[in-house]
């Protein structure tokens, strides 16, 4: 399938479980030691069982590179083969475990992931819930790229004074642009630089003051929307840890990340509240739910995440008025 065809089957509702693919995996461990070849095999099992068993798909061999730094490519056989093949209409789509896997200079990744992209070529890095088939996806790739590069507390801080720059520089201008509910015959909604970064500090502060969530895991979870951008941007300039999950995920397999994460909140969206509903009682651990474009207050462990917003906005104003 060509990437037109493609993008437009994704937009139409479908998901890449429901495309014929020609699928393919790439994993490395970066030293020989026996419990990274364990790793390493454990991988290429997974994968190739997550392949054989999507009935859309056909599995293409897979590519592994063992004892390999992921600085740079150079050295990487089997990843440089890999990416040959797929300019040579080897495969279509290249299932990988995390941007980091994948490379770890964010050029690298950012210019192989376009080149096969130019040819139709898309790759899923499954940790971080990012395709690079989806229009959205160079966006969340160029984060996560960046977060693999460095260490997350130098990058996060290289983050917040880029973006205060950005904002300071282009604060009317349009940042996003999204329709409600994902209504293709609805008006754009505009959310300028500016309205991003003020939701973005003030759901900082309310996940931190108001809920108690400093240095926490917090899953992200649902389509890629404004408020997944604001959530995942907000938990990543210092608030914790951001795990995004895979929003086609079963019911089973997201409790059992949540529980593997030990994470102490989850964000949600509003088409994921019906799987959240069914799950939630099973995970004890779990602080808060926090959904998506609602502003409901705290009942129980549940809040709306405008809610949160809005009072993070109240404990950042009043942190103004201490400073006049």
């Amino acid at each position: 399938m060509d990437l037109y065809t493609i993008r437009r089957e994704l937009m139409s509702g479908k998901t890449i479980y429901d495309l014929p693919l020609r699928v393919t995996y790439y994993s490395r461990v970066s030293t020989e030691k026996d419990e990274q070849k364990n790793s390493l095999d454990n991988q290429e099992i997974y994968y190739k069982n997550k392949i054989l068993d999507t009935p859309m798909w056909t599995l293409v061999d897979g590519y592994s590179d063992r004892g390999i730094t992921g600085t740079s490519t150079k050295k990487r056989k089997d990843f440089n083969e890999m990416i040959s093949d797929g300019l040579n209409d080897m495969y279509d789509l290249i299932l990988t475990k995390e941007v980091c896997r994948f490379a770890r200079n964010t050029l690298d990744t950012l210019q192989l992931t376009r080149s096969l992209l130019a040819k139709g070529k898309g790759v899923y890095f499954e940790l971080d819930n990012i395709n690079t088939l989806e229009q959205e996806g160079e966006l969340r790739l160029t984060i996560m790229a960046s977060l693999a590069q460095d260490e997350s507390r130098r990058i996060s801080e290289r983050v917040k004074f880029g973006f205060k720059r950005s904002i300071e520089k282009y604060k009317d201008n349009i940042y996003i642009l999204e329709r409600p509910n994902h209504d293709h015959k609805a008006k754009f909604e505009e959310f300028t630089y500016e309205r991003f970064g003020n939701d973005a500090i003030n759901l900082g502060t309310g996940l931190m003051k108001y809920l108690n969530l400093s240095n926490e895991r917090i899953i992200i979870i649902g389509e890629n929307t404004y408020y997944w951008y604001v959530s995942y941007f907000s938990i990543l300039c210092g608030v914790g840890i951001a795990v995004p999950v895979d929003k086609e995920l079963p019911n089973n397999e997201i409790e059992n990340v949540i529980k593997r994460s030990h994470a102490a909140a989850v964000i949600y969206s509003k088409k994921k509240k019906d799987a959240i509903d069914k799950i939630k009682d099973n995970l004890p651990m779990v602080k808060y739910f926090i959904e998506m474009n609602s502003n409901d207050g705290v009942q129980g462990r549940d809040v709306g995440i405008e809610h949160v917003i809005a009072e993070g906005k109240k404990l950042t104003d009043y942190q103004k008025c201490l400073r006049t």
